[in-house]
């Protein structure tokens, strides 16, 4: 049976943990510092999945021995922002480096060969960290936010057009912050370009709309987990399936787009081996470049 250890058990975690026993992807490790959270909160998962009528086994612990020979790891271990908190993601970078640290190396020393999706924020920067510990192939090495950017951008373009957002077809690459950037030269709704059917002026407002949402969320209810939740389970969907499907996601650069050594959102064909990173022709690169050469201070 396929194994998906999640390392932490907080609300993104355990939501996560939800869908994937939902849609019976696999047995599932919920390990959090807090064993008695993750043991409360694996019964209770247990007890929804018997709702379902799954067989998934379900184990809460805080003893890393039990993430060995994990096909997935998700990492979403660390201090989350709060309601009303003026700390940035990349203000997170300082708090969570120490928990990262101790996670990877317990992942390097039980599962090495594991798939990992890093979701701790700021998620490039705790990618990177995951990458240089783990020293593995970094196809195995995954942030994820851009998938979840790029949702937000379909559910702003579905609502300036009045439109289903199923209609949207677009992407957000870059850094999982403030500097994300929506793609919208390559952004279509029911086959139409988005530059024909909202003005320039328009389309940087509503970058910014895209670039502040989770901001705005945080300040209504903390730390969002719904939808990242989902977006955690469709990737490790994407993956046992081996769907080869293209999304956006942060994987370590070794040249592409004309960036090295750092990890941020760029499209990458994701499935069973993990990501490889796609090449894509659009206007935005230079952007892409000037953010990337940024994050390094």
């Amino acid at each position: 049976m396929t194994k998906i250890s999640f390392i932490g058990a907080g609300n993104v975690g355990t939501t996560a943990a939800l869908r994937v026993i939902e849609k019976q992807l696999g047995d599932v490790v919920l390990l959090d510092i807090d064993s008695e959270m993750a043991l409360g909160k694996s019964l209770d998962l247990s007890d929804y999945q018997s709702s379902v009528n799954g067989k998934c086994k379900i184990i809460g612990t805080s003893d890393y021995s039990l993430i060995k020979d994990s096909d997935i790891i998700v990492v979403t271990a660390g201090r989350a922002r709060k309601k009303e908190e003026k700390i940035t993601r990349e203000g997170l970078a300082q708090i969570n480096t120490d928990i990262i640290k101790t996670v990877a190396e317990n992942i390097k020393k039980y599962s090495p060969d594991s798939i990992v999706l890093t979701v701790t924020n700021p998620v490039d920067k705790m990618n990177k960290i995951i990458f240089d510990i783990l020293q593995t192939d970094r196809k195995k090495i995954i942030g994820v936010g851009s998938l979840l950017d790029s949702f937000r951008l379909k559910t702003v373009i579905s609502e300036e057009l009045k439109t289903p957002s199923s209609a949207v077809l677009g992407m957000v690459i870059g850094p999982h912050n403030d500097d994300m950037i929506p793609l919208f030269s390559k952004t279509t709704v029911n086959g139409k370009k988005i530059t024909e059917l909202i003005t320039a002026d328009r389309l940087t407002e509503l970058k910014k709309e895209i670039q502040l949402r989770g901001k705005k969320i945080t300040s209504l209810m903390g730390s969002g987990y719904y939808a990242i939740g989902n977006t955690i389970s469709l990737m490790i969907e994407t993956i046992l399936q081996d769907k080869k499907e293209i999304i956006p996601a942060s994987i370590i650069l070794e040249g592409e787009y004309g960036i090295t050594d750092i990890s941020v959102g760029v499209p990458i064909k994701l499935g069973r081996n993990g990501a490889e990173v796609v090449e894509m022709d659009f206007s935005e690169k230079e952007e892409l470049v000037e953010i990337a050469g940024n994050m390094l201070n």
